[in-house]
């Protein structure tokens, strides 16, 4: 029985079963990375005393998307997939999930809060880009509002979100509008990390985001008003950010 050659191991080779776990150790790294590059979508709690959250609009028609809900495993409704009912088999549908449409607009929250877990614990952010979802049980107000109050038109608009109980959904339901900026004077905000001012103030990408092929996970852990973010002692509806910007 003719004996197996070895092959002659080399500093760019890895032989057997070290080579699997190397090549299984990256390809985690590299879903991570993945995930962090999602868009996270914002929340509002409803526990903030009346209290009004600023957002500054990036657009304003917004898209609408047919999608389909799961909790996570800590019982959060944080997991969310495209519903393709309308043109294809849905899975999700076959199994008698109920589906709804949202109307997505991406917006630059300027509220700071303190990240509690995850690689980031203790890092304070704000001004950071985020999805705001609109349920269209709440569209009929935010179309309302948008042609009373914004003249058609939300981009650049600094609105004023209120959540009064938990009926309301959590990207809340808008008040007023504060103010309107201008992008020279919001790139004055641009958060690290941030590859440019062009790409920052630029609404996302919305056919990549939900094309209907994998669960878009919707991160609890750093978005506002999860259980995993507390809020700074500065109040959310007097932030001094704000009125720096409008006085530039």
């Amino acid at each position: 029985m003719a004996q197996q050659q070895k092959t002659k191991p080399a500093p760019w080779m890895t032989q057997g079963p070290a080579g699997a776990e190397k090549a299984r150790k990256l390809n985690e790294e590299r879903k991570k990375q993945a995930e962090n590059q999602k868009p996270f979508r914002w929340f509002m709690k409803a526990d903030l005393d009346g209290k009004a959250l600023p957002l500054i609009f990036l657009d304003s028609a917004g898209v609408w998307i047919r999608e389909h809900a799961y909790q996570d495993e800590r019982g959060y409704w944080n997991k969310f997939r495209t519903c393709t009912v309308e043109y294809a088999d849905c899975p999700d549908c076959a199994n008698g999930d109920r589906s709804y449409y949202v109307c997505f607009r991406t917006v630059i929250d300027p509220t700071p809060y303190t990240i509690q877990s995850g690689d980031r614990k203790g890092e304070t952010v704000s001004y950071n880009k985020r999805l705001h979802a609109v349920k269209m049980m709440a569209a009929p107000r935010w179309d309302a509002f948008i042609r009373d109050h914004g003249n058609g038109d939300l981009t650049l608009a600094v609105v004023e979100i209120t959540r009064m109980n938990e009926k309301e959904g959590s990207s809340g339901l808008p008040s007023k509008i504060r103010g309107r900026i201008t992008r020279e004077q919001l790139a004055k905000k641009m958060p690290k990390g941030e590859k440019s001012v062009e790409e920052w103030l630029k609404p996302y990408d919305y056919v990549s985001i939900f094309q209907p092929d994998e669960v878009v996970d919707a991160k609890p852990g750093n978005t506002v008003g999860s259980a995993d973010a507390k809020f700074d002692d500065t109040p959310p509806d007097g932030l001094q950010d704000l009125d720096e910007l409008f006085s530039d």
